[in-house]
């Protein structure tokens, strides 16, 4: 291949469907190496296009299938309005989906985003006089979010195939099961972007469907269908435990770790056995986290399993207090991550672990240990890292920043991080989020006079009503 912008993102995020931290361990490159591949900035040399023509040479039948997919030229249709951007009155902008869902026109990778940002700047300005800088870029970031979910979306858009699956069992085949799990991953990314709430009754539903294609569907197609049905029933207990319903999570993720069990998927018994980890950690039994970690680990078989079983076990000493254990965690964890190159292709589910993620475990441990410099280094890093339209995930490290901040004594750091945080929850944010800046600003109290505090409970007051006092 010549490995133009297009053929490298396609390579990356359709075949492999890595992140840019994945890939560039997988290819043998740095990072940057690889963001100015997508970008245009600075093609690859002819050392770099010999490793990533030995990537695309150990591409699987099925990654190559999804290559030729992504690098097709596509035909535009009138069924697929293009997004438009609606001001509120006191709401951020959102993409107006219309009766479609917003489609991206053309690859990321030839977007002049300089040219992009100046524009809709001065879009901005014309709106809205008098909107800050910081404001106007929270909002738009959020809008482009929003946009990023839509080609996925839109391009599974395929009723025929699904009405002739759930309509005969005898349809169920390796095609639909494949595009089923595409469903499902666009539902998590889905509320990794627009919110636990919204994402739940997509993700209903697609349990539903999922259901309906177990019914009479046996041999070796069986066991793979069980699997989707323990993934999507997991991710609505994912969706609950962000909305606050704790007891209606623990049940979903039980169900689930039963159904992946008689699946026999042990990469998915581990990922369900995290969440049920992370979810007695926040419920305040830290020791219950600890043994779901342990039993976690146990079933660990690839790399990422490994690395996100150290992750919870790192989050759950924590909260026990335990510093040492807490710190061994962390060296497993980072263990596991540099020989995450090695399982390919990885699990779906995995999708959203990544050394950004690592690095914000890494500053909540240093967090609950009073040790803000290395928290600030550990979120400085992943914030480099992250894929910023994961607004769940990036609303986690600019609270740990004002948590970092807070402890250094800079209330006005902490809460301009924490206003970015209550303009980002506008757009559906978990209300574990919520809870987390509300809780922060009770830390802030001392300083209730300074502009950006009052600026903060403004945001607050929007989001929830009575939200800035409520303790």
């Amino acid at each position: 291949m010549d490995w133009t912008p297009r053929q490298v993102m396609a390579l990356r995020s359709s075949a492999l469907r890595m992140s840019l931290p994945h890939f560039a361990r997988h290819v043998g490159v740095s990072v940057g190496s690889v963001r100015n591949w997508e970008r245009g900035d600075r093609p690859p040399s002819p050392a770099s296009k010999r490793l990533l023509d030995a990537a695309h040479d150990r591409l699987k039948p099925g990654q190559r299938e999804r290559l030729r997919g992504a690098l097709e030229p596509r035909a535009e249709t009138a069924s697929s309005p293009p997004a438009t951007v609606v001001p509120g009155a006191d709401a951020p902008h959102l993409v107006a989906l219309g009766s479609g869902v917003a489609r991206l026109p053309t690859p990321l990778a030839e977007v002049d985003f300089d040219e992009l940002a100046q524009t809709l700047m001065a879009w901005a300005d014309h709106q809205q006089r008098g909107m800050s800088r910081r404001e106007a870029l929270s909002k738009l970031s959020t809008a482009l979010a929003v946009a990023a979910v839509g080609p996925a979306l839109t391009d599974l858009d395929e009723h025929h195939r699904l009405d002739a699956v759930l309509g005969e069992s005898a349809a169920v085949d390796t095609a639909a099961l494949d595009h089923t799990q595409t469903l499902v991953l666009a539902c998590r990314r889905q509320g990794d972007v627009l919110g636990p709430e919204v994402a739940l009754q997509t993700v209903l539903a697609q349990r539903q469907m999922i259901a309906g294609m177990l019914k009479g569907t046996l041999g070796p197609l069986r066991e793979r269908v069980l699997s989707l049905y323990a993934e999507v029933t997991q991710l609505a207990g994912w969706s609950l435990f962000n909305l606050g319903r704790y007891e209606d999570a623990d049940r979903w993720y039980h169900q689930a770790r039963v159904l992946a069990h008689e699946a026999e998927n042990s990469d998915l018994v581990t990922y369900v056995l995290c969440a049920m980890s992370q979810l007695a950690t926040w419920r305040g039994q830290p020791r219950v986290g600890i043994d779901h970690a342990a039993a976690a680990a146990t079933w660990a078989s690839t790399s990422p399993a490994r690395a996100y079983a150290a992750d919870v076990a790192v989050k759950a000493f924590s909260a026990a207090g335990h510093r040492q254990q807490a710190l061994h965690a962390l060296e497993d964890e980072q263990h596991a991550i540099a020989t995450m190159g090695e399982d390919v292709p990885a699990s779906p589910w995995w999708y959203f672990y990544d050394e950004a993620f690592s690095l914000q475990t890494a500053a909540l441990r240093a967090l609950r240990f009073h040790e803000p410099e290395a928290a600030h280094r550990a979120v400085n890093r992943s914030l480099d890292l992250i894929d910023s339209t994961n607004l769940h995930n990036f609303s986690f490290d600019l609270l740990y920043r004002a948590e970092a901040f807070i402890q250094q004594g800079e209330p006005a750091e902490a809460g301009r991080a924490l206003v970015d945080v209550a303009g980002l929850a506008c757009t559906g944010a978990s209300l574990r989020i919520q809870q987390n800046v509300r809780q922060l600003r009770v830390r802030l109290d001392h300083v209730s006079d300074l502009d950006v505090v009052r600026e903060l409970d403004h945001r607050l007051h929007q989001l929830i009503p009575g939200g800035a006092t409520a303790r």
